[in-house]
């Protein structure tokens, strides 16, 4: 039992909702929660399912169920208890755990959204970079043999057309795998942290580096962890949990970069006697409209309601820079991308030819 009881596994995002789906059905039909887990566990060899058989053999030994659960040792883990023992404290449990379903249930939505928006701006770019490299490869050549052929000086146009010919065998492989790279390190693990792309190890977001990238530049990850963590905030500060206690347990939902820093930057201050107003301009990508909104909170005794309010507006907001990334950025790239690739061509095709008709009409 012992080997179970340390082992610490990251709970996934998946995972997490399909345990808490769990745990609201076994409440509510009044079945035994450590009996429920382990038929569950023995049901399948899925994660869900031996994370259920983990928390069930610790609900055998005689641990209560946030215990059991903090067990994982993970800061999703730490959180997730935390929330089980503030339902078991005040008796409501279930709709505490049905409030982190909802939370599960738009964070798929966007998910959805997500990759349906990746798709189109991939294949424009994919589709774009094989008409560069087709014409790099069967194109160029044949005017190259045109105008050696009539002996004419083709100028710094021939320059370039050679170099793309002869330099293909490098710059074609290099080109995308370094764009990828970059894309997937400035896209794709914001993304992943903000719960957008399943959080599953050995899995490449393959269509989605490419929207994983621009939806940085849109701000969209940043955006989708605020909206985590008013969500969660406002759940915990319902029950009666401190907003200092709430910044300890919800920091890892902002992320392990400078927001995170800035939180517990934040929490120290407020430790040390500073007011709530100074201490929450220490955090620098908080949205003005949530810090006020958290300072009239506390001011009127109203903050759970507030930071329901901003959880609102934050996701909203998200909805719209997501419909931005499947809207307005396909037209862009079509036709920056395209429009590019075009007058690529034209300079191909024309180019060339302009020279061809200059050398005709030279005295001989």
């Amino acid at each position: 039992m012992s080997t179970t009881t340390n082992t610490a596994a990251v709970i996934s995002s998946p995972a997490l909702r399909a345990l808490n789906a769990e745990l609201v059905q076994l409440i509510r039909a009044g079945v035994p929660i450590e009996m429920g887990l382990q038929q569950l566990g023995n049901a399948s060899s899925n994660r869900l399912s031996q994370l259920a058989n983990r928390i069930g053999v610790r609900l055998s030994a005689g641990e209560s169920l946030d215990a059991a659960v903090s067990a994982e040792e993970t800061a999703e883990a730490r959180l997730y208890a935390t929330i089980i023992r503030l339902g078991m404290q005040s008796g409501r449990l279930p709709e505490m755990l049905e409030s982190m379903a909802e939370l599960g249930d738009q964070m798929a939505v966007l998910r959805q959204e997500f990759r349906r928006s990746s798709i189109y701006p991939t294949i424009v770019l994919v589709l774009s970079y094989a008409m560069i490299c087709a014409m790099s490869i069967w194109f160029i050549p044949r005017w190259l043999l045109t105008l050696e052929s009539f002996n004419i000086d083709g100028g710094w146009m021939e320059v370039v057309l050679r170099a793309m010919h002869d330099h293909a065998a490098i710059w074609m492989p290099t080109i995308p795998v370094f764009g990828l790279i970059v894309l997937y390190l400035m896209g794709s693990t914001p993304i992943v942290r903000a719960g957008l792309l399943a959080n599953e190890q050995g899995a490449w977001p393959s269509l989605q580096v490419v929207s994983g990238g621009l939806a940085w530049l849109l701000g969209v990850p940043d955006a989708v962890r605020w909206v985590q963590w008013l969500y969660v905030t406002s759940l915990l500060t319902k029950e009666g949990l401190p907003f200092e206690d709430c910044l300890i347990q919800s920091e890892y939902l902002l992320g392990s970069g400078r927001m995170r820093a800035d939180a517990r930057e934040a929490r120290l201050a407020l430790a040390s006697g500073v007011g709530l107003g100074a201490a929450l301009i220490r955090i620098r990508d908080l949205p003005p409209f949530v810090a006020d909104a958290i300072e009239i909170g506390v001011r009127t005794n109203t903050l759970p309601l507030s930071l329901e309010l901003s959880t609102g507006v934050m996701l909203r907001r998200v909805h719209r820079k997501v419909e931005i990334l499947a809207g307005i950025v396909p037209l862009v790239l079509t036709a920056v991308v395209g429009g590019g690739c075009a007058l690529a061509y034209a300079m191909m095709v024309f180019g060339p030819l302009t020279v061809f008709w200059s050398g005709l009409s030279l005295p001989i």
